[in-house]
């Protein structure tokens, strides 16, 4: 987690600072890095492609995979929203919807409930409010739904245990994306992790619903869906700079965190944070509009993603 501290003095001050603090990253830096230094030029970590993430796939995970684009499109009919541009590795071959999904009373071309859940550990962040290791902790945390408790870990890659050791991550540049998936995807055989890019162009504001889309389908099947955030930003849709997620108005940080429940047919998203405003031992839960979740993922200097 890489963390900017901001207070308010007046709303004249505010308005005066938004815009260099919110795109360049000129606020004090409070510490090292959870996603990527913020003046390298990679400024956050990389984003990986779908090719380069599928292509050490068992035939059983791209079977996954493909069964969850199934039930996307199932999504987007139940709930009326765009169809989301999902990727698809070449020469994936469809799947069939996993049959625990529906009732057996029913066609197994049934939709997603209004609102689910899965199970979250909710775990906090080893080093606390000013550490580097929200990357490992999300990923503890997201395999919850599971019942799988694999260690966070300690210390920083390469001299470090656990999720830490596995993600890669480091005190000086926290966790990059690149290694997430192939770390969440070797011990779980239920779902198999991509970064996904929202959007149609990437990055475009057509991604709220690519991010509802998204989190439905990964929670109707009983996976947890991860966001790599930035907590201040300019909000296309609203025009205005904000912190669009309420629990860190004030703060400028850099985050990992995972979903564990969505509502109202996906229109409110419940997350688990390994980690708490102002706090050095606390972790907590709480439920956003998901349009404010997606501009938390907009903030972030990588192209807009969801770890699926």
């Amino acid at each position: 987690m890489r963390i900017y501290v901001r207070r308010f003095v007046t709303l004249v001050v505010t308005v005066a600072l938004a815009g260099s603090f919110g795109m360049s990253g000129t606020s004090v830096l409070a510490s090292s890095g959870g996603n990527g230094t913020p003046t390298g030029v990679t400024n956050g970590g990389t984003n990986p492609s779908g090719p380069s993430q599928s292509a050490t796939w068992t035939l059983a995970q791209s079977q996954i995979y493909a069964n969850k684009l199934q039930g996307l499109s199932r999504v987007a009919v139940a709930f009326g929203t765009p169809a989301s541009r999902a990727y698809v590795p070449l020469g994936l071959s469809q799947g069939s919807v996993k049959t625990l999904l529906c009732p057996t009373t029913t066609s197994t071309l049934c939709g997603p409930p209004a609102s689910a859940s899965v199970p979250d550990y909710n775990t906090n962040e080893p080093n606390g409010y000013y550490g580097y290791q929200c990357g490992p902790t999300v990923g503890h945390n997201a395999l919850g739904a599971y019942g799988v408790n694999i260690a966070i870990g300690t210390g920083s890659y390469p001299y470090a245990t656990g999720l830490t050791q596995e993600m890669r991550t480091t005190s000086s540049n926290g966790t990059d994306r690149t290694y997430m998936p192939y770390s969440l995807n070797r011990h779980q055989s239920q779902n198999t992790y991509v970064w996904q890019t929202l959007g149609s162009p990437a990055g475009s504001t057509n991604g709220v619903t690519d991010l509802l889309n998204y989190t439905v389908d990964d929670i109707w099947y009983k996976d947890s869906p991860i966001y790599n955030i930035a907590t201040y930003g300019y909000d296309p849709i609203v025009g205005a700079y904000r912190y669009p997620i309420s629990q860190w108005s004030g703060v400028y940080i850099r985050h990992y965190i995972a979903a564990y429940a969505y509502s109202s047919s996906g229109s409110y998203i419940s997350i688990t944070d390994s980690a708490v405003k102002y706090s050095y031992t606390g972790s907590q839960r709480y439920t956003q509009y998901y349009e404010n979740i997606w501009a938390a993922v907009h903030n972030h200097p990588l192209i807009d993603a969801i770890l699926w």
